[in-house]
């Protein structure tokens, strides 16, 4: 009976684990890591945005740990969440940016402040996009 509640604790355990990427979507985490799905400006549409190769992400980690390989986000070490709708990040422990976002049953958008109608598109990054050693710069 005890090999038999263990082998139930494991496959429950299993389960859940592998739910957890789209709990934390659910539960409107941002910490996860996130790939670029698509970016617009001046009120476009991000929609039909693919990358072959080098795809563009940004990950929130545990402790306010922050890393991306996309440009505009490289210098960034560090984040901070400011309520529901806005981040702060961090360069060597000094502010530099606070953005607005959101998080819905899409993924996330992130809008520039310094741009009404400018924002990018990320969707949940997969297991095997977690190690993406190019840089993708954005500014082109």
């Amino acid at each position: 009976m005890l090999k038999f509640s263990l082998v139930i604790s494991v496959i429950l355990l299993l389960a859940c684990s592998c739910k957890d990427a789209e709990l934390r979507l659910r539960q409107g985490s941002v910490v996860t890591k996130w790939k670029l799905t698509g970016s617009w400006a001046d009120g476009g549409s991000a929609a039909g945005k693919t990358f072959t190769n080098n795809t563009p992400f940004i990950d929130f980690q545990g402790e306010g740990r922050f890393h991306s390989n996309i440009s505009a986000y490289s210098r960034y070490d560090h984040f901070e969440l400011v309520g529901n709708s806005q981040i702060k990040f961090f360069t060597a422990g000094k502010e530099v940016e606070k953005i607005n976002y959101e998080i819905s049953s899409e993924g996330l958008e992130i809008f520039r402040q310094e741009c009404d109608d400018c924002g990018q598109e990320f969707t949940l990054a997969e297991k095997e996009e977690e190690s993406v050693p190019e840089k993708y710069d954005d500014e082109q």
